[in-house]
């Protein structure tokens, strides 16, 4: 069904759908903060926000299934159609570009070569996997370390577990990563990656039931869902997702429409009362007699565009940060110790971090401690050190949220900024993978002619997939 977002609503349905959503908000905001346990919480937040979604659907006739709510309109459809118009060929390189980011070198049998222009594919791949190169040594070193700063919770330091855990596997895993990334690119990497540490919380997760280990409990999770308010910066995380949602859809749109294939109709996917996505819905029927080259270019788009995204984000965050310098304090980053490594240590008993380097506490002496993730409170060791090795960093040189009250403006900035590089770019790449969920499955079941072999990856990718969540269930 298609509805009209404009129809004025009566009151009664109006004050229905307010007191659902002022409601259905204040009980997932106790959820998310009862500390109920990781599979109660996530139970609990589900059934809600599927009752939720089912009571708006009934009060106002929306499509949707299961709270699952999709919100059409063609409101948008000409601008994307005028966007889709304008230098064409330039929406085909740039798709093609993000072919080589998501495959490597195996974006050569899936980029048509143009006749006219014989030079054309190699000249793109060569051209891309430089670009995807620079990206990997210059840029994704960032991610997760600004991950950490702008989302609460997530354990940093267990990030690397996963390429310890690949590592471990292969000998030689920085040179296989490399030559990984120029065959398969993003994709290629990142499911190795995921299976490889899905092995490894299988491990742990077989230990625990039947050794009774409680290993599982101990170990990091290698996937995470992430909702503003509770794991990101309520008014950040909304502009970010909306941004990212708004990017790939849009992206979607464009290129259907440089195909020639018709866009039906675009749209909001809500869960519940959350945006969860959005979409443009082009005619099934002929992206299908479509070319190759013009189903793979459609659905390469939208993470082609998030990627792109977040390298521009990346490059007004490092402005930003340059230019905001002097309202950040001296740090000294944690190398090794008691603390978390890669903590930033901002001051210690009021004591700045450049005093920090050569003062001394009095032996167990209680110890406040300021970083870019809150206070802790410890106290020092028996001949008064912290405990930890330091790496003294001015102002200017790292990359974290921490400002003065009276400049709170910058860290809002800064978590916008942030969270855009951050979720542009896991987004772009996840999307990629050859899930059904995912626009990788249709890329790959494109690109792939043998079903078989289609599911024989998709088996493989979900059960590691799913159990990179696993962890996060036994906390």
């Amino acid at each position: 069904m298609l509805l009209d977002i404009d129809m004025p609503m009566g009151h009664k349905e109006l004050f229905c759908s307010l007191s659902t959503v002022a409601l259905g908000f204040a009980a997932l905001f106790y959820i998310l903060n009862a500390n109920l346990g990781g599979l109660a919480t996530f139970v609990l937040s589900v059934v809600l926000l599927c009752a939720c979604g089912l009571i708006l659907q009934k009060l106002h006739a929306i499509e949707g299934q299961w709270g699952l709510l999709m919100l059409r309109t063609k409101a948008g459809l000409g601008r994307i159609d005028a966007l889709a118009k304008k230098h064409p060929e330039v929406w085909n390189m740039l798709t093609d570009f993000g072919l080589v980011f998501g495959y490597g070198l195996l974006a050569y049998f899936l980029i048509d070569n143009d006749k006219k222009k014989p030079l054309r594919k190699p000249t793109i791949i060569l051209l891309s996997i430089i670009s995807l190169l620079l990206t990997v040594l210059f840029i994704s070193p960032y991610i997760f370390p600004l991950a950490g700063t702008v989302i609460s919770g997530l354990d940093v330091g267990g990030v690397s577990v996963q390429a310890k855990a690949a590592a471990s596997i292969f000998p030689f895993f920085a040179l296989l990563s490399f030559a990984m990334l120029i065959v398969g690119g993003l994709t290629l990497t990142t499911i190795v990656s995921i299976v490889t540490y899905g092995l490894h919380i299988l491990t742990k997760l077989t230990s625990s039931i039947v050794f009774g280990t409680g290993e599982i409990a101990n170990t990091p999770s290698g996937a995470f869902f992430l909702v503003p308010g509770r794991n990101l910066p309520l008014f950040e995380g909304i502009i970010a997702l909306a941004l990212l949602l708004v990017v790939h859809e849009a992206a979607h749109g464009v290129l259907s429409r440089v195909a020639k294939i018709k866009l039906k109709s675009a749209g909001l996917v809500l869960f519940g009362f959350l945006p969860v996505g959005a979409f443009v819905d082009p005619d099934e029927n002929e992206l299908r007699k479509s070319s190759r080259s013009a189903q793979l270019r459609v659905m390469v788009a939208g993470s082609t565009a998030n990627i792109l995204t977040a390298i521009l984000s990346f490059l007004v965050l490092l402005g930003f940060v340059i230019g905001t310098s002097q309202f950040r304090p001296d740090a000294l980053k944690v190398v090794s110790g008691a603390l978390p490594e890669g903590t930033y240590v901002y001051s210690i008993n009021g004591i700045g971090a450049k005093e920090l380097q050569t003062t001394k506490f009095a032996p167990s002496q209680k110890l406040v401690i300021s970083t870019e993730k809150g206070i802790i409170n410890t106290e020092a060791n028996k001949v008064g050190e912290v405990g930890v090795s330091y790496l003294y960093l001015k102002n200017s040189q790292y990359l974290a949220s921490v400002f003065p009250p009276e400049f709170a403006f910058l860290k809002f900035v800064f978590n916008v900024l942030a969270l855009l590089f951050v979720l542009n770019f896991l987004v772009g790449t996840v999307n990629l993978l050859p899930l059904p969920m995912f626009d990788g499955y249709h890329i790959v079941s494109i690109a792939i002619d043998n079903k078989n072999i289609v599911l024989a990856i998709m088996a493989v990718v979900g059960v590691a997939f799913v159990s990179n969540f696993l962890p996060s269930l036994f906390k």
